[in-house]
């Protein structure tokens, strides 16, 4: 408890735990700093992340954060009352941000050393969109199939040509590792 007011002439005296509650919160953000690893207890998780508990600090763990695979459903990864360790990646006013695929080596950094500009792979459709298509070549890398590369007809729909988790052959256009991106051609591939 905080004495926030005195007045013996009143006969009152005026507490608030919140106040209280609030300095050690902010002692505790004193000794926190992005790049350490917390441990904390998952107290609710949603379709966007996972809270957690970290010394009586709530934590975020965004869906983007949760595994370097694609994330449909984060109630797949933790449930309510699991022990996570996790790496601070920003310090907001009350509220930590929290990465758990970052406890773990990037597999695409990995993964992507089996393929070359010029290869011909064979990768399933992940998603479709009117710029192109995703096909994953492997469990964690992704590549992208431009609306240019897929037919000599300009105005091709990329649903007319593929289908959700469909095979094909494409041919490795570039690989950006910086960036993470690998450009396929389906036309080239023929």
């Amino acid at each position: 408890m905080r004495v926030l007011d005195v007045s013996r002439k009143d006969n009152k005296l005026i507490f608030s735990e919140k106040e209280a509650v609030k300095d050690d919160m902010h002692a505790r953000f004193a000794e926190l700093k992005v790049g350490d690893v917390v441990e904390g207890v998952v107290t609710g998780v949603i379709d966007f992340g996972a809270f957690v508990n970290v010394q009586g600090i709530e934590g975020l763990i965004h869906i983007s954060e949760i595994s370097w695979e694609r994330v449909e459903d984060p109630r797949n990864y933790v449930k309510v009352g699991d022990t996570v360790k996790a790496k601070i990646i920003a310090i907001d006013k009350d509220r930590l941000s929290l990465s758990l695929k970052q406890m773990t080596e990037d597999p695409w950094l990995k993964e992507v050393k089996a393929f070359s500009k010029g290869d011909i792979v064979e990768g399933k459709i992940t998603r479709i969109t009117p710029f192109g298509a995703f096909v994953q070549l492997s469990p964690s890398v992704e590549a992208l199939v431009h609306v240019s590369e897929m037919s000599d007809d300009e105005t091709v729909d990329p649903q007319q040509i593929f289908k959700l988790n469909e095979k094909k052959q494409f041919k490795v256009l570039d690989i950006d590792s910086d960036a993470r991106k690998i450009a396929l051609s389906l036309k080239s591939a023929k």
